[in-house]
């Protein structure tokens, strides 16, 4: 695998030296596990967004009747 160089800050270079010291793994085991947390992470905050939109969309009442609605006569724009 390459190895690259990406500047962080002090306090994240100290929490992954905590963390390396702490599981004994290398940085770059613990770097590649927390970005795969995080993109999970957002994975399904984007999930969650899109389901509450999709949810609120099905309870809408629809605005414009449906071709089966308006031939049964259940629909009010066309009378009852």
């Amino acid at each position: 695998m390459a190895a690259h160089t990406i500047p962080i800050s002090e306090t994240a270079h100290q929490i992954l030296k905590e963390l390396t010291e702490q599981t004994g793994e290398s940085m770059m085991e613990v770097l590649d596990k927390a970005l795969d947390v995080y993109r999970r992470k957002l994975f399904f905050e984007q999930l969650r967004t899109v389901y509450r939109i999709s949810s609120a969309l099905r309870r809408r009442k629809p605005s414009i009747p449906s071709p089966a609605r308006a031939k049964s006569g259940r629909c009010s724009v066309h009378g009852p």
